[in-house]
């Protein structure tokens, strides 16, 4: 994290205060709570970066250090572009990206853990969970392509680091801070436009995630196998991994 890091979103659901267990998390809530700005490497002459519950219900876990769940009326987060110059959505345009995730996936259907997708959006950037273990991906917009990945690669119903990647060309995917599969297609996830993303959902909101994440990071740049397996090592105990 910081200077030279590449980390530009750094979001952690336990942030969040003032709720008890179980505590529904409505429609327009505003999340911006859960961010870090001090941890990021985004020089910017605005940190805002709007953040709320779009479209549905969540509710909020006091366990493992806090985390979002969507299993029963799971809406969208929302990200915006966010102000200042350069915007974050501007530091999304990159070539290369790597996005990591503790997340607990339900096994029921092909559900969007982070997206940039749907009406109005650019298909830069699709991280999502297939039954039995599966990968899928869509960089259909930036022209670094779509597909499934088969495999029993990561559980159903527990808790689990998830990460995947793009770089010069080949999507990678990590569980649990191993190596797990990779794709190749295009060369660059980079676009002309900046938009915001969405988080539990795909943007036009379809395929919402039905289970649980706590911390989602972005990175412009391809983490090392190195530092994936860092992170994860970091943080398992919280999640009694």
């Amino acid at each position: 994290q910081g200077s030279g890091s590449g980390l530009i979103f750094d979001c952690d659901f336990g942030r969040l205060t003032g709720y008890s267990d179980d505590s529904n998390v409505n429609n327009g809530t505003n999340l911006s709570a859960c961010l870090a700005h001090s941890t990021t490497d985004w020089a910017s002459s605005s940190s805002n970066t709007p953040m709320t519950v779009n479209g549905g219900t969540f509710q909020y876990r006091v366990g493992f250090g806090g985390y979002m769940e969507g299993i029963n009326n799971g809406g969208r987060v929302s990200v915006g572009a966010g102000s200042g110059v350069p915007a974050m959505s501007d530091k999304l345009n990159t070539a290369a990206m790597t996005i990591e995730c503790w997340c607990w996936y339900d096994g029921d259907g092909r559900e969007v853990l982070v997206s940039r997708y749907g009406s109005g959006f650019p298909n830069q950037f699709n991280m999502l969970t297939d039954p039995n273990g599966q990968f899928h991906y869509n960089n259909s917009g930036a022209g670094a392509g779509s597909g499934n990945v088969s495999g029993e690669h990561f559980p159903d119903k527990t808790w689990h680091h998830h990460v995947w990647q793009y770089e010069s060309g080949v999507n990678r995917w990590y569980i649990n801070g191993a190596f797990a599969n990779s794709r190749s297609a295009g060369s660059s996830l980079a676009l002309s436009s900046g938009t915001g993303f969405a988080i539990f959902s795909r943007a036009d909101r379809l395929e919402d995630f039905r289970g649980k994440i706590a911390v989602v990071r972005i990175y412009n740049r391809a983490l090392s196998a190195t530092e994936i397996k860092n992170h994860f090592e970091l943080e398992r105990g919280r999640f009694g991994v």
